[in-house]
């Protein structure tokens, strides 16, 4: 006779998951809370157990989150981001499904969330970065540019089109550094400076 491995029960296969799985029921009351729960807010099951959901996790319903009440009745879905506290004061940021059934206004509740925090925080860095440089290339009043050996003009910012009478950049870019400092009397020098560092070949 074959033996059978033990299927584990439902509980313990939530407990698996990473991620925060928690019921509560129409009224918010927390009636799950599985690991992943614990290891993202910091309270354990059976201090989050009975708690109002919103109050214990000073959850902010703000944008489309104001609409998760008409979606769940309407929908029995809803999706979006929340932000929420953990337990230690750090406010972070969550990914979170909801579900309930169709139909029943009594019915419980069930949210998947996932802390999305640190990616939040590095695309608002790079997002913050990025606008950073633009500023400093389109704001800059010192004309600066980037030619090949010949003197083909790869890149300029807005300044260097303004300071050799470019329409745009664009069109700065079909043009060649070495003939515009040979048109201008005051390119002189700087050709010459450019030549003796070997940057251009005489």
């Amino acid at each position: 006779m074959m033996a059978h491995t033990p299927v584990m029960d439902q509980a313990a296969l939530l407990d698996i998951a990473n991620d925060a799985i928690i019921l509560t029921d129409a009224h918010g009351t927390i009636t799950y809370w599985n690991l992943g729960a614990c290891r993202t807010y910091g309270w354990e099951k059976n201090e989050a157990l009975g708690q109002n959901l919103h109050t214990l996790l000073r959850t902010e319903l703000s944008g489309d989150a104001r609409n998760l009440e008409s979606s769940l009745k309407e929908q029995s879905h809803w999706e979006g981001e929340l932000e929420q506290v953990r337990r230690n004061g750090e406010r972070i940021i969550v990914a979170s499904r909801w579900t309930s059934e169709g139909g029943n206004p009594v019915s419980p509740r069930l949210q998947i969330n996932t802390d999305v925090t640190a990616r939040r925080q590095e695309t608002a860095a790079l997002r913050e970065s990025e606008e950073h440089y633009r500023l400093l290339v389109t704001k800059d009043f010192t004309g600066t540019l980037s030619i090949r050996a010949d003197g083909r003009i790869m890149t300029c910012n807005p300044a260097f089109a303004n300071i050799f009478g470019f329409a745009s950049i664009e069109e700065a870019t079909t043009g060649n550094f070495l003939e515009l400092l040979r048109s201008r009397k005051d390119g002189v020098e700087l050709l010459e400076m450019v030549q003796q560092h070997g940057i251009v070949e005489r």
